[in-house]
């Protein structure tokens, strides 16, 4: 198929068909006029792409994940793996966002209770709350 008919099947334009194949995760023939002519499987792998950065993948994580070529068949276990890679990535992420959140709230409790206005030593000891 040509990139302008894949382009409408994915809802992607023409430079991002492009760019996803520069970047080596989509590739084309090119026919004797020079149009670029892609594999029907071309669509499901850049669903799969769109996709997988929605999921907070990179480029090079889903590439890591891809079969070799559209004929291929998905490597399950590639792709438990990286999934299991990107929950654990998640997890960690949401850890520190609470730990995050604990200090936002231990800051508001110590100026929410400060008579007055905030001091040097007021400071000092907010900036201790941020290193521990």
């Amino acid at each position: 198929m040509k990139i302008g008919e894949l382009a409408k099947l994915t809802g992607l334009t023409a430079s991002s068909i492009r760019f996803y194949e520069a970047s080596g995760l989509i590739s084309s023939l090119r026919q004797a006029n020079g149009y670029r002519h892609y594999d029907p499987h071309a669509a499901t792998i850049l669903h799969v792409v769109r996709f997988g950065q929605q999921l907070g993948f990179s480029l090079d994580e889903i590439k890591s994940i891809l079969p070799p070529s559209a004929e291929s068949t998905w490597q399950t276990e590639a792709l438990v793996v990286g999934l299991q890679r990107k929950v654990a990535e998640v997890d960690a992420f949401v850890h520190r966002l609470g730990q995050t959140r604990q200090q936002l709230l231990a800051l508001i409790n110590k100026l929410e209770n400060q008579p007055g206005g905030l001091t040097c030593e007021d400071m000092a000891a907010i900036r201790e709350l941020s290193s521990g």
